[in-house]
């Protein structure tokens, strides 16, 4: 379901209709979606980067290739602790709002945050010590990306 796939209902009816009839299903199509939505799950834990705005809480955006994040509130809202924060979908246009262990997913749309002074501080230092970490001689721009894929790139802050 959360893959979007466009004929999503009729492969999970199908998937069911096998289990009931105990039909194979180690290789139906729903198992590699389901392998998919889970990867991409995992990565974006991975990717999201908050940033302190000036209203006072923490934002980051994604733009995850399936509909993931209903999948990462539990995980941040269990580490932010009082910490009011929200991840935005971009590509959806939905966002989880956090505040301590509560969260709630809710449309968003034309909102416009502007990063803090002191966060652009912590930005810039971010990016400068990116920048001097890697040794030149050992660069692999073709690893990096496989890495980290470059639709992902524009929500990182080392790559900004």
């Amino acid at each position: 379901f959360l893959s979007e796939k466009e004929d999503f209902p009729n492969l999970i009816f199908d998937f069911l209709r096998k289990l009931k009839t105990n039909e194979k299903v180690l290789d139906h199509p729903v198992k590699d979606l389901e392998k998919s939505v889970c990867r991409e799950k995992v990565r974006m834990l991975g990717l999201v980067r908050f940033k302190k705005v000036k209203e006072g809480y923490y934002y980051s955006s994604i733009s995850p290739q399936y509909n993931v994040i209903g999948l990462l509130a539990p995980h941040f809202s269990s580490r932010q602790g009082k910490q009011e924060w929200i991840i935005h979908d971009m590509s959806r246009q939905v966002a989880i709002f956090g505040a301590g262990r509560d969260w709630e997913i809710k449309e968003l749309t034309g909102m416009n945050f502007q990063t803090s002074f002191e966060e652009k501080i912590v930005q810039l230092l971010w990016q400068e010590h990116f920048k001097a970490l890697p040794v030149p001689g050992r660069k692999n721009r073709k690893r990096q990306k496989s890495l980290i894929p470059r639709r992902y790139w524009p929500h990182l802050i080392e790559k900004q």
